[in-house]
């Protein structure tokens, strides 16, 4: 069955169109049949109406509007005008959004280079001096990353050297997905233990897109009969502001936090009618936006002792987790793992109720060794920006065993979690929890409560207390004042009471951010016996090239001093960069060899270029914009530069080149006159004869011209048709824009 017209007697009529009091801006032929009006697919189509499927035809195929559902008409003949009403789902909703941002993910060009991340410590205690350093290396490219961490100690026992970690990674942003050879860890659930393979992976990273949110935001549709003005507000504060047409419009995906919380869409007509609109929500991470799915897969071999001089690989391993968005309020998971002697598997799933909290079980079953096992959990979670409470237990009996377990990781046979927290208003915040464990001969029940509350001029207290209930357990508390003073200092006064022993700490620092900054901290700790006397100071010094820095510390009679110094050395663009850390990716700003050029990252001042040209940027975000820039004063006047600004998305771990090429301009102010004195007229268009150069003629007869050689025949030529030429010698001045005239041109 077709929505077509039939065969009878017409008439065409040629009118404009209005939807919902939207004009679409098209004036479309109609045909009016037995008191029917009908259009060809195409056009409806083009008005922004949704045609149902049983409407069949191509698209020149007439379709009669009387037949549409949720549609209606009205044949204005004074204007010609035909006004068609469309319901929601009849027509195409305006999608609201509050994306700011391109839509262009690209991640810049990655420039081949290597990382050396390097943290040292010599220490000197009782005349014993000893050393250790952790040094982790990171070859780069657009292929992939390769790295690979070592640990060294040195002192009087011996030196070792234990490799950590070699892994070579590639990551694909567009598919979220990274591939790893080496050293992996492995992915797993909320329910299951992580361990160390030396193999491959497969896995889902949602880093790769920053951008994205990965969980279900809360949406919203409606229709407005007039033009209208549609805010969103979200928890009372004001997320998105927007104009619509009148029909219907869509909001996505409403910007909020997670947790629980309302949402009001208010829409205000022109005449200032408002009409208001509030749900509640809940939103969590636990959950994944429906026909999102993260996956992590590994098989290698199991290491043992990892971090020590002993370590090893052993048995051969695999392990698959995976999670599903199905529903908004519903994610889905599942995971299995094995080897040779050992199998798990067992699924679990994330459920949001009523808006309210999430609630998340899972069961699994193990074989290990011809004895089965169980393990069963469920929790429940809610957030609320005054009240928050969590609660949850996993079960296991006697045989049950996972990979962990093979490095020794005893199962517990029973793990309870549950907390409370809540904000008290101008009363600060409280929250209690308790962690209940019991494993084998281990069984730990251990509640705490926590309080504090900011007082006067920025001052804080916190005050916890803590008693586990397991036999021969004891109590503890803990009361602490912080005072901020100036931007990167504070003090602060803590006593703490625990097996009857009162210790009291006195701390002062002052944090060292940015290159050039000096940073320190001083404590003293008092207590009952001689080993609760603790001193302790340190001077620290953030310069371009590393932080460094100089400790003291006293406990009881032994002293000990400490030397130490991180930061990394990059090889990149040809160049060879001391600098600080580098955490995630950098930059190599490159000014083609011009020095004492001011760089900037967001803003925020980095450096000056050095005699090569370069300066390095250590601290970028990944896959995220960046905006670099340089200081367009510091360019010399007699030097040209294309752009000042620059956006860049580097990828992990990597480093990008940002060029940013200055050229001497070799140009001069020239002053050109008539063969009587008289300055050429205004608009003479002058051009060097033999190169590209021209310019335009200014008042007083003066006219920049760049890329000049030593001798220059210039040609000038009038609107009036008037012409003549000069000869001009230049010599570059660095630094100068010089003026030369004035010139006779004949």
């Amino acid at each position: 069955m077709t929505l077509g017209c039939s065969l009878a007697a017409e008439r065409h009529l040629v009118m404009a169109v209005m939807v919902n009091g939207r004009d679409v801006s098209q004036v479309a032929d109609f045909v009016q049949r037995d008191g029917q009006i009908c259009a060809s697919r195409s056009d409806l189509l083009a008005f922004g109406l949704l045609l149902p499927e049983s409407s069949g035809g191509t698209e020149k195929d007439l379709v009669c509007l009387d037949r549409l559902p949720h549609i209606s008409y009205e044949i204005e003949a004074a204007t010609q005008t035909l006004h068609i009403i469309a319901a929601r789902g009849a027509v195409i909703s305006t999608l609201l959004s509050d994306a700011s941002e391109s839509t262009d993910r690209r991640s810049s060009p990655t420039s081949p280079g290597v990382v050396v991340n390097y943290d040292f410590v010599v220490a000197q205690q009782q005349g014993r001096r000893s050393a250790g350093g952790l040094l982790d290396a990171q070859v780069f490219s657009d292929y992939g990353v390769l790295s690979s961490s070592f640990l060294g100690t040195a002192n009087v026992f011996g030196n070792t050297l234990v490799r950590l970690d070699t892994t070579y990674t590639y990551s694909t942003p567009d598919s979220m997905r990274r591939y790893r050879a080496g050293d992996v860890i492995t992915g797993g659930l909320a329910w299951t233990r992580p361990i160390r393979l030396g193999g491959v992976q497969i896995a889902t990273d949602f880093a790769l897109r920053p951008d994205l949110i990965i969980f279900p935001l809360p949406s919203f549709g409606s229709i407005t009969a007039v033009p209208s003005t549609v805010d969103v507000l979200v928890n009372g504060v004001q997320q998105m502001s927007r104009h619509v047409d009148a029909g219907p419009f869509d909001i996505a995906e409403i910007p909020v936090v997670t947790g629980s919380g309302d949402v009001s869409v208010v829409v205000t007509d022109a005449l200032g009618r408002q009409v208001v609109q509030t749900l509640p929500f809940y939103a969590s991470p636990s959950l994944l936006k429906p026909g999102l799915s993260s996956l992590s897969m590994e098989v290698g071999k199991i290491r043992k002792d990892y971090g020590t001089p002993t370590s090893r690989y052993a048995s051969m391993a695999g392990e698959v987790s995976y999670r599903r968005g199905i529903m908004p309020w519903l994610t889905v998971e599942a995971h299995g793992e094995g080897a040779s002697n050992i199998g798990m598997a067992g699924a679990g799933a994330a459920i949001s109720i009523a808006s309210f909290a999430v609630v998340s079980v899972s069961a699994a079953r193990s074989l290990a060794e011809g004895r089965a096992g169980s393990q069963y959990s469920i929790g429940i979670q809610h957030l609320n920006r005054t009240f928050s409470f969590s609660a949850s237990t996993q079960i296991a009996n006697i045989g049950f065993r996972d990979l962990a377990s093979v490095n020794g990781d005893l199962v517990p046979r029973r793990l309870d979690r549950a907390s409370v927290g809540g904000a008290l208003g101008r009363w600060g915040s409280i929250g209690v929890a308790y962690t209940g464990i019991k494993n084998g001969n281990e069984n730990v029940k251990l509640m705490s409560v926590s309080y504090s509350r900011r007082l006067f001029a920025g001052a804080s207290a916190y005050l916890t207390g803590f008693h586990d209930f397991s036999a021969g357990a004891g109590t503890g508390a803990f009361l602490a004042l912080s005072m901020p003073f100036g931007s990167r200092s504070a003090i602060s006064l803590g006593v703490n009471l625990q097996g009857g022993r009162l210790t009291e700490t006195l701390q002062a620092s002052q944090s060292a951010n940015s290159v050039g900054d000096v940073g320190w901290s001083a404590a003293a700790q008092g207590g009952q016996g001689q080993q609760s006397q603790h001193v302790f100071g340190d001077l620290r010094y953030k310069s371009s090239v590393g932080l460094f820095g100089l400790g003291v510390d006293r406990l009881g009679r032994t002293m000990t001093t400490r030397l130490t110094a991180d930061g990394a050395v990059a090889f990149a663009d040809g160049g060879l960069f001391m600098t600080n850390t580098i955490q995630d990716s950098f930059a190599v700003v490159d000014t083609n060899h011009t020095s004492g050029i001011s760089v900037l990252d967001e803003n925020r001042f980095v450096g000056k270029t050095g005699d090569s040209g370069r300066v390095l940027i250590p601290d970028l975000r990944a896959y995220e914009s960046n905006r670099i820039s340089i200081e367009p004063n510091d360019v010399s006047v007699d030097a040209d530069v294309a752009t000042t600004v620059s956006i860049v998305r580097p990828k992990d771990r990597s480093g990008v080149v940002v060029k940013f090429p200055i050229h001497a301009s070799h140009g001069a102010l020239v002053v050109l006159v008539m063969p009587d004195g008289k300055a050429l007229p205004l608009g003479t268009k002058v051009v060097v004869k033999g190169r590209d150069v021209e310019g335009v003629v200014g008042h007083d007869g003066q006219a920049f011209l760049r890329d000049l050689a030593a001798h220059n025949e210039l040609m000038a030529t009038g609107t009036n048709g008037f012409h003549c030429s000069a000869f001009l010698d230049y010599e570059a001045v660095p630094g100068n824009l010089p003026k030369i005239g004035p010139l006779t041109c004949r």
